[in-house]
């Protein structure tokens, strides 16, 4: 078998040197000649092709769903020279037709009217061409009228900020409410517009980012997406050192705290760092709730802090304590 094989390599390489560079020469002018000709035959006779045309809905009205399957192109037969159907495959290939629904529906009409389906069509088409069928051959709309009403927005993704970085507010939505539009006892079931799960990550900056809706069936939201404004800072650590106050004591006793001051310490953003002073803070012990014990120890609670810090510590986050009479006598519990 490979005897053959080299037997018939040999034979197309003789055959090949045999050629002269003339004779290759004058064959491919010969080509070349009758390219030329046939391309200049098929330009000057006429012929039948089809294109495709795309098809754009505009204008539909939010109040509605749309319940069949519309066409996304439009198949057109025509007829036209050679050289008409060239460019239709080269240089016209990107056209579109619209179709204006709102327009259509307002005229109290489910179908485009043929007369208007064709010259929307026949202005896509050059003016030499000669349009013979198109399909579909009509474009119908069926619908359905949806009820609404306006639920609020959530945001349920997750966020994750770069280390060194805190929320310094609370997470904005723009608009914070949208219209639902919907058959009626599934608007009847949804209460909330909630946000695609997403997870933002490693957030620098306060930053708007778009976000859009989870997908319900049947349900559309105007707006169909929302604003997300996510208010980062960096943070800084700050500690201050506030007194303790104790709460409900009777006017007949005084009590001394072992401390009498506890060191907070917490994070802030490096803009109001300055601004964090020891009255934004309330540490407090309850009367009500110490004479019930049996240790002399209570547990301080932080009963006011400005709301843009985070991770607030208490150092010691509880204390010792006694009463004493206002005739300095120690008053055993």
């Amino acid at each position: 078998m490979g005897n053959i094989g080299d037997e018939i390599l040999k034979k197309v390489r003789t055959s090949f040197a045999k050629l002269t560079w003339n004779k290759v020469l004058t064959f491919s002018v010969f080509i070349i000649l009758a390219a030329v000709f046939w391309l200049m035959q098929v330009y000057r006779e006429t012929f039948e092709s089809t294109i495709k045309i795309a098809v754009e809905y505009k204008n539909i009205p939010d109040s509605i769903v749309i319940e069949n399957t519309l066409p996304e192109k439009v198949s057109v037969r025509i007829k036209d020279k050679g050289i008409a159907l060239f460019r239709y495959f080269f240089s016209r290939n990107n056209e579109v037709v619209t179709i204006d629904v709102g327009a259509l529906l307002k005229n109290k009409s489910h179908t485009l009217q043929s007369a208007v389906y064709e010259e929307l069509l026949r202005g896509k088409l050059l003016k030499t061409s000669e349009m013979i069928s198109y399909s579909p051959a009509r474009i119908y709309i069926e619908f359905d009228v949806l009820k609404s009403k306006k639920v609020p927005v959530v945001f349920d993704g997750t966020i994750s900020l770069s280390p060194g970085y805190l929320l310094t507010g609370d997470i904005l939505l723009y608009p914070d409410s949208v219209t639902i539009f919907g058959p009626e006892d599934v608007l009847k079931k949804t209460n909330f517009a909630y946000t695609v799960n997403d997870t933002i990550e490693d957030l620098k900056t306060r930053e708007c980012i778009p976000t859009r809706f989870r997908t319900i069936k049947n349900i559309k939201y105007v707006p169909d997406k929302v604003e997300l404004e996510i208010p980062v800072e960096e943070y800084l650590q700050k500690d201050i050192t506030a007194p303790i106050k104790c709460v409900n004591l009777p006017e007949n006793l005084d009590i001394r705290m072992f401390p009498s001051s506890s060191k907070i310490s917490f994070f802030v953003g490096r803009s109001r760092y300055k601004e964090v002073i020891t009255e934004d803070f309330i540490i407090e012990i309850d009367y009500n709730e110490l004479i019930h014990k049996k240790e002399m120890k209570a547990p301080l609670r932080l009963t006011s802090s400005p709301t843009y810090v985070r991770n607030i510590s208490l150092n010691p986050s509880e204390i010792e304590f006694v009463f004493e009479e206002k005739d300095n006598k120690v008053k055993k519990k």
